[in-house]
């Protein structure tokens, strides 16, 4: 069976991850906070999709698929979501 879920996470990790390293760079030149808030989202986003993308491809075990995407993942998205939250406050 073909991981369809995991394969398209595993798009959205790449895509993360090219942000990421995109915002990095502007964030080096201007050291603007609301830069680096933006930053800190989306490696912690990449960082969520990462774990979201083993179920199927890496791990094949219910209670690690579990402990992975779901505990894990779900951790970096609540961290995500509160750097994204802070950008207005800056």
């Amino acid at each position: 069976m073909i991981p369809i879920v995991s394969l398209s996470d595993s798009v959205s990790f790449i895509f993360c991850v090219i942000a990421a390293l995109k915002l990095y760079s502007s964030y080096r030149k201007t050291r603007d906070p609301r830069v680096g808030y933006f930053l800190k989202f989306y490696v912690f986003l990449g960082i969520f999709f990462g774990f979201l993308s083993t179920p199927g491809i890496l791990v094949f075990d219910p209670f690690m698929i579990e402990l992975f995407s779901l505990n894990f993942g779900l951790f970096f998205l609540y961290i995500a979501v509160a750097y994204f939250l802070g950008i207005p406050l800056e």
